[in-house]
């Protein structure tokens, strides 16, 4: 049966070589956690992008209305809006709903709400990491500064007599 808590190991009876193998697995961890993050800040924007273009479109009076319709994020191209009261809205995995006006607001919001919580979420962790990463190093720059001063001593009079023989 495995436990969910995590094991709790003091970072100073770990040796040099296995302060730098965890070091590398939390920088693994950050790295992972930061491309995670930026990816979803990608996504909020782009959903606020979205909910700013169906606010527009929920303005249009017009039973039809010229627009420039997005094929890439670079590529447009002329278009005609012929009923602002219906949208199209891509969910997802080629999957896409029929939503009026509100109900395609309130689920941009839904989604941006969504994920501005997993941001949230990310920021302690990616924190936490930060910090033990930091330990480490700490913890690293101690051992070596120990090894460095213990080559500093002068050896006594009898490691010298040792050493003769």
């Amino acid at each position: 049966m495995t436990s969910n808590n995590p094991q709790v190991v003091n970072l100073t009876q770990l040796t040099i070589p296995q302060l730098d193998g965890l070091r590398e697995n939390i920088d693994a961890d950050i790295e992972y956690l930061t491309h995670s993050f930026e990816q979803l800040e990608i996504a909020l924007k782009k959903l606020q992008n979205s909910l700013n273009s169906v606010e527009y479109l929920g303005k249009i009076k017009a039973e039809s209305q010229m627009a420039m319709v997005p094929l890439t994020q670079s590529l447009y191209v002329n278009g005609e809006i012929k009923l602002p009261t219906k949208l199209i809205i891509d969910i997802g995995t080629g999957y896409y709903i029929e939503k009026d006006v509100k109900e395609a607001k309130d689920y941009f919001k839904r989604k941006m709400d969504f994920i501005s919580r997993q941001l949230d979420k990310f920021k302690p962790a990616l924190n936490d990491k930060i910090s033990l990463k930091k330990g480490i190093e700490d913890v690293i720059q101690m051992k070596i500064q120990a090894i460095l001063s213990l080559q500093k001593q002068p050896t006594s009079p009898q490691n010298k007599e040792i050493h003769a023989k």
